[in-house]
């Protein structure tokens, strides 16, 4: 992904429940610019709409949970068409990397996605 340019959700169906937040980022970001005073490109992500849990309540699923490896980008999926959308965005702001969606949900359960997991663990 080139310098200046911000990846932003934006909401995908009906009821996704951070459509408000997702448009209003993307907003404050067009007006925003780098530390030289410089415009930021603000490129929009599907999201993954509203996903149920277990108990019907909306749960935290995004597609920005991208993991960046050294010659590949690995995106959290959790429906086909907007998974298949996000691989596409993300596919064109890391054009030297394999973009590579994959099935999230049973990680979502403890609650992120393949960039939270990857995370650094403290010794002790």
């Amino acid at each position: 992904m080139s310098h200046r340019v911000v990846a932003v959700p934006v909401a995908w169906g009906k009821g996704d429940p951070n459509a408000d937040a997702y448009d209003d980022a993307a907003r404050r970001l067009a007006h925003a610019t780098d530390a030289a005073g410089r415009r930021i490109k603000v490129v929009r992500i599907p999201s993954p709409g509203f996903v149920e849990g277990d108990e019907g309540q909306a749960i935290p699923a995004s597609h920005m949970n991208f993991l960046i490896a050294n010659k590949a980008v690995i995106v959290p999926i959790y429906e086909a068409r907007p998974g298949e959308m996000a691989v596409q965005a993300l596919e064109t702001l890391f054009p030297d990397r394999q973009v590579i969606g994959l099935p999230s949900i049973a990680i979502l359960t403890g609650g992120g996605s393949f960039h939270c997991i990857t995370q650094q663990e403290p010794a002790r």
